[in-house]
């Protein structure tokens, strides 16, 4: 399952990889340096959209946005006059916890932002 998920976010990355570069002109690149510096660009862009929802999605699954999560829907449902679901806080934190997968997005992210860097060092020797 787990490789399903880092096989998706992949294609995602491939998929922004693929629009970044019909954004930039893929016909504006004449040289062999711009052709670099445009995938090294496109990396990057998927990089960080992938490293970033992922990191997000990581620490949510960690729980750590808990408090945060528990004090709005309290509030909502005081506001809407719905009984609250969990009595306390505690017993908030002390539901069954489903573990995400937020960790399979940050993985290819960071592979994204490697290979922006491996680009960028080559396109500055190509240079």
């Amino acid at each position: 399952m787990k490789r399903a998920s880092w096989i998706a976010a992949s294609v995602c990355g491939l998929i922004i990889m693929g629009l970044s570069l019909l954004w930039q002109g893929i016909g504006n690149a004449e040289t062999l340096s711009d052709w670099i510096k445009m995938l090294s660009n496109s990396a990057l862009l998927a990089g960080v959209i992938l490293a970033g929802i992922g990191a997000l999605a990581w620490v949510s699954d960690e729980h750590f946005f808990d408090g945060i999560r528990y004090a709005v829907t309290s509030l909502f449902n005081d506001i809407r006059g719905k009984p609250k679901r969990y009595a306390t806080y505690y017993d908030f934190i002390n539901r069954e916890k489903n573990k995400g997968s937020g960790f399979s997005m940050l993985v290819p992210g960071l592979v994204f932002l490697g290979l922006a860097v491996l680009l960028t060092g080559l396109y500055y020797v190509v240079l």
